[in-house]
């Protein structure tokens, strides 16, 4: 079968705008569906009321609420990544094709960072205002993500949906540039002759997506403060490690240059890099799975 649609490759650069979004959709459900457990132990070991760092916690964590407590807040990024995805891999396919990328001998540099750049922006910009719901439901499992939304808007202001868009983006844009130069000339370099197989795509979008994640973890550490500041976990309230009733709603991160004097003061140079194996983890089945979706679905559409 995997054969049969290989010899379909040629065709699904001439696929519609809509089959790309639709394949997209379908690979963006999967890769969070798959990977969501490494998120909700990335979001836990990053956000200030938690401090939850090594495993053991989490061996905790599923002993006391269950292994499905690790999937809690799916739903929310399901519904973002659904219309973020669709416009990632279209934009993604325009520039890929208007910079003329291809899997052969040839290496790339500026034209696959700008590929991701821009593909990644499109997606930020749909998905930022769920991501930050989805964190707060992660650590608060007591809210579901629509009462969550409201409570985040009554309180803080409809602008606290965004108030992590532009470190997200930040983040993001050379976290994306990264992967997509990794991925385009880890292809180049093993399939020179443009027959990538589907084992092809899974194994070079894992590990491109790992590097990616590692080098851009200090940044993705300031948006998680900047995204749950104010939510304190249940989970930990009675030890210690929440925050006081009377600073609930006071913000302490106020901006970017804020939270990482803040993180550096109080946790020194290694807060940066915290949740850095679960942020990999998380990354590498999720993009390696994504994206072999993505062409897979490209072939079957291609093809049928």
């Amino acid at each position: 079968m995997e054969e049969e649609l290989l010899d379909w490759e040629e065709n699904t650069h001439n696929l519609l705008f809509w089959k790309h979004m639709i394949c997209g959709s379908c690979a963006g459900v999967v890769e969070h569906s798959i990977s969501f457990p490494f998120d909700t132990i990335k979001t836990f070991a990053q956000a200030e009321s938690t401090k939850m760092i090594t495993f053991s916690d989490t061996a905790k964590l599923v002993r006391k609420e269950g292994i499905l407590r690790m999937w809690h807040g799916v739903s929310t990024v399901i519904c973002g990544c659904v219309p973020a995805h669709a416009a990632y891999f279209s934009i993604y396919e325009f520039s890929k094709s208007h910079f003329d990328i291809q899997s052969n001998s040839q290496y790339y540099l500026w034209s696959t960072a700008i590929t991701g750049a821009l593909a990644s922006t499109s997606h930020d910009i749909i998905l930022n205002p769920m991501d930050v719901v989805k964190q707060r439901v992660q650590l608060n499992r007591i809210k579901g993500p629509f009462k969550m939304m409201l409570e985040i808007i009554k309180t803080e202001g409809f602008f606290s949906l965004y108030r992590s868009l532009l470190i997200t983006i930040l983040m993001n844009w050379p976290n994306a540039a990264l992967f997509m130069t990794f991925y385009e000339n880890l292809k180049s370099h093993f399939f020179s002759d443009g027959k990538v197989t589907m084992l092809g795509y899974f194994s070079c979008a894992g590990i491109s997506s790992a590097l990616a994640a590692g080098l851009t973890t200090p940044l993705d550490v300031i948006k998680t403060r900047l995204q749950t500041q104010n939510e304190e976990s249940p989970l930990y309230k009675n030890k210690g490690f929440g925050m006081d009733k009377k600073d609930k709603r006071k913000l302490r991160y106020k901006s970017i240059y804020d939270t990482a004097k803040l993180i550096y003061l109080e946790d020194g140079a290694l807060g940066f890099v915290k949740g850095i194996v679960p942020r990999m983890l998380f990354f590498l089945p999720g993009a390696a799975v994504s994206w072999s979706v993505y062409e897979y679905t490209k072939r079957l559409i291609s093809k049928y």
